[in-house]
């Protein structure tokens, strides 16, 4: 095969999930696998994945509506001790889990998914612990409201919690298409029931990978100090020379600040 051809057939078997299946995109292959290249190689990428399709080294096919690509001997030469949550499911003469589906891969095929619903449990478990520890400093009553109370992406993009994490992604990466971002968010997430949480948490991974893979580098924090214009509207002073009470100008900076990193403003 053409270098081209395998160097995306090499960086395939990271831009799958752990069942061998992702989205048939050039571009998005090229934003998760070479993010500092620039666009003019997502042509020469689709001239590898049709490449690899003619040789074997892949399947494309279309299911629910998605264009998809399946690695099929991932499962086979790629160890998966832990699998994890796959969103796409295999073409035909596959399992879910990228396995064939022929006689011999039974047995591996079941012990996978034994492996994979006992990890399931088990990292239900870490998870919860972690975000007990993580909310610590919360009330009680709004961890176990969240805890319990799952909801759709459709009922998040609506929610209070969805529009502060804009906020604070926005003020962090401001070039940061946040539309353009939510779309392919709710395409990866389709279907998915999460508490209001999670899905915080996962938007806000989601777009500072995204940020981070397009190059885009976090904003500056601006630090308040008792003259900055900031703290003078606060206290409704036009200039510096309007400040009579340091002691006050400077709590009122504090505070502004404290705000800042709660997300506030």
């Amino acid at each position: 095969m053409s270098w081209d051809a395998r160097l995306v057939f090499h960086d395939l078997w990271s831009y799958v999930e752990d069942n061998g299946v992702n989205y048939d995109s050039a571009r998005l292959f090229k934003s998760a696998c070479m993010p500092y290249d620039g666009d003019h190689v997502i042509d020469r990428i689709e001239a590898a994945f049709d490449e690899l399709e003619k040789l074997g080294c892949v399947i494309r096919y279309e299911r629910d509506g998605h264009r998809l690509l399946f690695v099929p001997g991932f499962r086979k030469w790629q160890k998966v001790p832990h699998p994890g949550v796959c969103h796409f499911i295999p073409p035909e003469g596959y399992d879910h889990m990228g396995f064939t589906t022929s006689r011999e891969s039974l047995t591996t095929s079941d012990e996978s998914l034994t492996t994979s619903r006992a990890f399931s449990r088990s990292s239900s478990r870490s998870s919860s612990g972690k975000k007990e520890e993580e909310n610590k400093f919360s009330s009680s009553k709004e961890n176990e409201e969240e805890s319990s109370t799952t909801i759709t992406a459709d009922d998040y993009v609506a929610s209070a919690a969805k529009q502060g994490a804009d906020q604070q992604i926005h003020s962090e990466y401001p070039n940061l298409d946040l539309a353009d971002s939510w779309v392919a968010f709710m395409q990866h997430h389709q279907g998915a029931v999460k508490p209001l949480s999670e899905w915080t948490r996962l938007w806000k991974g989601w777009c500072q990978r995204r940020a981070n893979m397009s190059g885009i580098q976090p904003s500056k924090r601006h630090t308040h100090t008792w003259a900055c214009e900031h703290t003078l509207k606060r206290l409704g002073l036009e200039s510096r020379d309007d400040v009579q009470d340091m002691a006050e100008a400077q709590r009122t900076a504090n505070e502004l600040n404290k705000e800042d990193r709660n997300g506030r403003t």
